[in-house]
């Protein structure tokens, strides 16, 4: 009798960890950034990873223009690709918080005016931490 293999569909949350943006976005992540997010180090996961933009070009892949579907997803990461080969300087791979935390539309670190951003780094590097105490 001979043995096949299965293929688990492996899923979290309802979206399939198996399909093609997944494949394609852990290839990029080890073929191109280290396996790993560019600020926390972590090692890359199937979920909660995005390629970030450095900075945009003429007529350039931009998620916003793709339906919120998972079929817009998949065909956003597919078509984002070839433009992180051809130039990976131009990308960086983050956790979605960080991505979050820099991007968001109102409160994102990069909306900030460039004089107020440096000063809210200044501000953070002169705040000393204190271990809060445990009840």
């Amino acid at each position: 009798m001979k043995k096949t293999k299965k293929i688990m569909k492996v899923k979290h949350g309802g979206k399939d960890l198996n399909d093609d943006a997944t494949k394609i976005m852990a290839y990029l992540a080890l073929a191109y950034f280290d396996n790993r997010c560019f600020v926390t180090h972590d090692k890359f996961r199937p979920k909660g990873f995005v390629i970030h933009h450095l900075y945009y070009i003429e007529k350039d892949v931009i998620r916003s223009n793709y339906p919120k579907t998972e079929k817009g997803r998949q065909n956003y990461i597919r078509d984002l690709k070839p433009m992180v080969e051809q130039q990976p300087e131009r990308f960086m791979l983050l956790k979605n918080g960080i991505h979050t935390r820099m991007d968001h539309v109102r409160n994102g670190l990069t909306r900030m005016k460039k004089e107020n951003f440096t000063r809210l780094v200044l501000a953070v590097n002169m705040t000393q931490r204190t271990k809060r105490k445990k009840r």
